[in-house]
């Protein structure tokens, strides 16, 4: 039952509402809506804190109990909503938006070399952190408590396995169950149209699959058409022919700067996806058709998609977290020692605290990792500001927590063999299509911005941009930031590494002089 002196704001979309209701009746509460911000409340003042463990979905919420004198903020558990936070003095300012705070009279947004360091090794900020020293972010799965000027941050949730792998087809048919439940309530858990993200890769494809199976009515469906090789929309469309999907295609060519400068605008961070521009464009082509769209995110952390994943596996598992950690960074540790030349700021905290902590080991703490950092930092960063700049709401059915559980409790071999990630899902998606295409190579979302790199147009830009007066030469040494650029000059189309520094500076420096500079 709701009380005076409780409010609550609320950004998010719980999955388990049926569910959460019928549990509260069950205990006397009487519910006035069917919003799951009442739900959210509600369940706040029977449980508590503990509350956290029953919500399934996304989510970042604040609730004031004026009884308890103390604010409760709390954040999903894979991070896929946002929470920023700020202290002055005795006060806590917090918000869904950095530019929120930074608008504050009282908070000078300082830039935080250290999360800057992390951006050039990683090409994001790490989702505990911002790029203001001043300003920080709840982590996935964490909690906070503030109260008499005091903040208390805990963790509520660890990815733990559910149970122990004993047989595969028994544990192939529970996880297709299981995947086929999670988007069967994503979809009903809707009071408009829900639609597709699809690729055309595996995950994407699995998704809209079981959409065709639980849907009531017909399914749009949204790709990218890059042209040339690196465009997957041939898979998409044969996707779309085998569940009759309605798709709608959203061809991009070279990107301008300017469009370079939106996404920043939009994320508000230093990050430098190769898709978020391809990002920006489907869910700008998605918002004129519906409100709600189905994603594949997710399943590359959970079942070992991503190659690093191969590479890791070859190594023993006491060091493969380290290997992941200096084979997939864009600047290495002595690049960024020479681009910082004498202040020598390069960070070394580029893993979370909590995992530091964690007792897991091997594979499984190289999992945590992608989970707490990559996925929330990297990716779902991406996909949720870019979809909200046109009021899309993006859900993604693998990051459920019975997903979750499942998929840690695997053993390597049904997730990874052989130079092939996500076997088990792969299998389940070849009885639903066909062998070759669930088996063919992993291609990635990634967006061409090699070709980009070299086209003449958007090169001489970039090169400008990076140029005598770019913002960056005064944070880093001048003489390195030529380097960088001589070599990229001269690199040939295999040395990705090159492309990849290249694009991370003409981001930090983008968003210096066009978001950071507006925040001054």
């Amino acid at each position: 039952m709701l009380r005076s002196g409780v409010a609550i704001t609320y950004n998010g979309e719980l999955y388990n509402v049926e569910e959460l209701r019928s549990s509260l009746f069950d205990l006397g509460h009487r519910i006035l809506s069917r919003s799951d911000t009442e739900l959210v409340l509600i369940s706040y003042l029977e449980w508590g804190k503990q509350c956290l463990s029953r919500l399934e979905g996304m989510f970042s919420f604040a609730i004031w109990d004026s009884d308890r004198n103390e604010l409760f903020l709390a954040r999903d558990r894979f991070g896929e909503k946002p929470l920023y936070y700020a202290r002055f003095e005795e006060t806590l300012f917090f918000a869904s938006e950095i530019s929120a705070l930074v608008s504050i009279s009282n908070i000078d947004p300082n830039i935080d070399r250290d999360s800057i360091d992390h951006f050039l090794a990683r090409m994001y900020v790490p989702p505990w952190r911002s790029i203001y020293s001043n300003i920080s972010q709840i982590p996935p799965s964490h909690y906070a408590i503030f109260r008499n000027g005091h903040l208390e941050i805990e963790k509520y949730y660890n990815f733990e396995k559910e149970a122990e792998f004993e047989h595969y087809e028994g544990a192939k048919s529970e996880l297709r169950e299981l995947l086929k439940s999670s988007v069967r309530d994503r979809i009903r858990n809707s009071d408009v149209e829900v639609a597709l993200f699809l690729s055309g890769g595996v995950d994407s494809s699995l998704v809209c699959a079981l959409s065709s199976e639980v849907a009531e009515s017909r399914l749009k469906a949204f790709t990218v058409d890059y042209g040339g090789a690196a465009s997957e929309a041939q898979y998409a469309r044969h996707v779309s022919d085998l569940f009759s999907l309605e798709l709608i295609e959203c061809s991009l060519g070279v990107p301008t700067i300017e469009d370079l400068d939106l996404t920043l605008k939009t994320i508000g961070e230093p990050h430098a996806d190769s898709s978020n521009i391809a990002q920006l464009m489907v869910s700008r082509c998605a918002s004129q058709y519906v409100k709600v769209v189905l994603s594949g995110d997710g399943a590359d952390e959970l079942f070992l998609g991503y190659p690093w994943h191969e590479r890791a596996l070859k190594r023993m598992p006491q060091h493969r977290l380290q290997m992941r950690l200096s084979e997939v960074c864009v600047f290495d540790d002595l690049h960024r020692q020479r681009l910082w030349g004498r202040l020598r700021t390069r960070s070394d905290q580029h893993v979370p605290e909590v995992l530091a902590e964690s007792q897991l080991q091997g594979i499984d703490r190289l999992t945590f990792f992608d989970l707490f950092s990559h996925l929330p930092g990297q990716i779902l960063t991406k996909v949720d500001r870019l979809s909200m700049r046109y009021g899309l709401e993006v859900r993604a059915p693998f990051l459920d927590s019975r997903i979750a559980s499942f998929a840690f409790g695997l053993p390597i071999g049904v997730k990874r063999l052989e130079g092939t990630g996500k076997i088990i899902l792969r299998d389940i998606l070849s009885d639903l299509t066909d062998h070759s295409f669930a088996w063919r190579p992993k291609q990635g979302f990634g967006a061409p911005h090699r070709v980009w790199l070299r086209t003449a147009s958007f090169q001489d830009k970039m090169y400008q941009c990076l140029g005598s007066g770019a913002a960056i030469r005064s944070i880093f040494d001048p003489i390195e930031v030529d380097k960088v650029i001589q070599e990229h000059r001269v690199a040939n189309d295999d040395d990705f590494r090159s492309d990849q520094r290249i694009w991370s500076l003409l981001c930090l420096e983008r968003w210096l002089s066009e978001v950071h500079s507006d925040y001054r």
